[in-house]
């Protein structure tokens, strides 16, 4: 169950670092396109 529950921690990471991810993709998508270019890959 120990390795089970460092997945479990890594997934979180993951989704915590998708968010920042996500944001940082749409601040570069706002300053170089103006438009939602990359929102399509990332709704």
């Amino acid at each position: 169950m120990q390795n089970f529950s460092s997945e479990l921690l890594y997934v979180e990471m993951f989704f915590k670092t998708d968010k920042i991810f996500r944001w940082l993709i749409g601040l570069l998508d706002f300053l170089f396109f103006g438009v939602g270019f990359f929102s399509f890959f990332y709704p």
